[in-house]
């Protein structure tokens, strides 16, 4: 019988008067997908900060957007897998966790869980507000395999348009010529305070990195013992243990993990008269990586998800703008020169990589 239908068919197909089967219904796209809007829940940890927005894209991907508090600065899209596992699943690399469930309680209103029982309610939006996004760097240069790796610790102090003062993994400092690449050790007096961060004119700021460092020095690039200037945060009325620092031509800011105790990370403004250094304003802020100045304005890489460069309103002390940094490199700091913003960190093979970014 089927063969004599399919014969038919091919007759009357050759006719001409054969009418078209009807197109198989077209397949809906799954109810969640979309953009959503954190309203609820105890899913995440702060340390990754408070969930604001999450996109589950068409081709079976995502991300989840977040904010870590107080300070303000955005996570830049973490992305996760919703397709491809099984229904109601998706996988998240967060806080160790990677499986959750998901479900959608009704047409507005979806919620995730784990398997500790805690959950996230979300509520069904238009679209991820871009103000809850990151922004996007413009690259003008890049410098990559110069033949140095550069310490934790480091930070990026710019003395000339040639040389550009890092630490070394070998607790040595090292002059990097961004036209050529080229990293040529740098003199050296002795001693731990060997990490720089900044340059204050001809002469530079480094910390030790060793147990408390409270304090930061002033050095000369010639490496004169006696001219050697010290703050002590501790003495000033704000101690932290120094872990960053940037002079904008009128004031040196200093980041760090505050002393007292509460775990809590700050930045410290720092002023300078008659040769005095004094304590002009302190607040805190997410986790610091390192500092850089152009034009009066203050950039951080500070702790989003994974390094993030940073814009602080010094008015407000929060994040004024958050930007994602290229993956796949361990980025150590960053320094302003000319209107643009230089960012070095490791490459994946121990050889540092120099970036000139558009000040944003």
């Amino acid at each position: 019988m089927r063969i004599q239908l399919f014969l038919a068919l091919v007759i009357a197909a050759g006719c001409g008067s054969v009418t078209a089967l009807p197109d198989a219904p077209p397949e809906l796209p799954p109810a969640y997908l979309g953009a959503w809007q954190a309203s609820s829940g105890d899913l995440w940890a702060s340390s990754y900060g408070t969930p604001r927005f999450m996109q589950f894209d068409e081709d079976g991907g995502g991300s989840l957007y977040t904010r870590f508090e107080p300070a303000g600065v955005l996570g830049c899209g973490l992305g996760f897998l919703h397709a491809g596992l099984f229904e109601g699943v998706i996988a998240l690399d967060i806080q160790g966790q990677r499986i959750y469930h998901y479900e959608l309680a009704d047409e507005n209103t979806l919620v995730l869980s784990d398997q500790a029982g805690r959950t996230l309610t979300l509520t069904r939006t238009t679209e991820v507000p871009a103000n809850a996004k990151c922004g996007e760097l413009q690259v003008a240069q890049a410098v990559t395999d110069i033949h140095v790796q550069m310490h934790g610790f480091s930070g990026l102090g710019i003395a000339s348009p040639t040389a550009f003062w890092i630490s070394g993994q070998d607790y040595l400092p090292y002059t990097i010529n961004p036209s050529t690449g080229v990293a040529t050790a740098a003199p050296y007096g002795g001693g731990q305070y060997v990490h720089v961060q900044t340059f204050e004119g001809a002469n530079y700021w480094a910390h030790c990195g060793c147990g408390g460092s409270q304090d930061i020095q002033l050095r000369t690039p010639d490496a004169n013992p006696a001219a050697v200037t010290t703050i002590d945060t501790v003495t000033l009325g704000a101690g932290i243990s120094v872990r960053a620092a940037a002079w904008d031509g009128m004031h040196l800011w200093l980041g760090g993990g505050a002393r007292d105790g509460s775990g809590k990370t700050r930045i410290l403004k720092i002023a300078t008269s008659a040769g005095e250094r004094t304590l002009a304003d302190s607040f805190e802020f997410t986790g610091i990586q390192s500092l850089g100045t152009v034009d009066g304005k203050l950039y951080a890489i500070a702790n989003g998800l994974g390094p993030t460069l940073v814009r602080i309103d010094t008015t407000t002390k929060l994040a004024a703008a958050s930007y994602a940094l290229p993956a796949g490199y361990q980025w150590r700091a960053l320094a302003g020169a000319a209107g643009s913003l230089w960012l070095a960190g490791n490459e994946p093979d121990g050889d540092l990589r120099l970036l000139r970014v558009t000040a944003p």
